[in-house]
């Protein structure tokens, strides 16, 4: 899954094809902070604007913006599993946390090695993927339009689209 990436925070993007809709949240904060658009570069910019507005409103209400990260997160894990990781940390000698620490920094890199990761790549669709994704929203509309014609909302939806055409 690509992100977008501003200011230290992350937003995901889904597209809703009955809808006719991009949309997405902030992510790793413990607020609900949403946006949405009808293109990709406008869900990017609905995106940086949400993210603007979540740290001014946390701001003007003198309340500590949620940090994406602490540093610091409970897993679960089966016993078996616990005691291998513990056993191979003793081995090792050093902590269970640094065991575990190393064993993702490793696999980080192993996935870097094979990818680009998440941390690094922008929300950047290609003029290309944004030609096919808006066929694919083209094509499924006429679908979804005769599929769901008398179902609430759908009237709507038609309008939007055809005032989009």
């Amino acid at each position: 899954m690509n992100l977008f990436k501003y200011k230290d925070y992350y937003g995901d993007a889904h597209c809703d094809t009955r809808e006719q809709i991009l949309h997405g949240k902030i992510q790793f904060i413990n607020d609900l902070i949403t946006y949405e658009a009808e293109t990709l570069e406008g869900l990017e910019a609905e995106f940086r604007a949400a993210v603007d507005d979540y740290l001014e409103t946390c701001k003007a209400l003198n309340k500590e913006p949620a940090k994406p990260f602490k540093g610091s997160f409970n897993i679960r894990i089966s016993p078996e599993l616990h005691r291998k990781a513990a056993v191979r940390a003793l081995m090792a000698s050093v902590s269970l946390n640094e065991w575990v620490s190393d064993a993702i920094q490793t696999r980080l890199e192993q996935a870097a090695a094979r990818q680009t990761p998440a941390e690094y790549t922008t929300f950047s669709w290609d003029v290309a993927f944004q030609g096919k994704l808006n066929q694919y929203v083209a094509s499924t509309h006429s679908l979804v339009t005769e599929t769901h014609a008398n179902e609430p909302g759908m009237t709507a939806a038609n309008e939007r689209y055809a005032d989009a055409a």
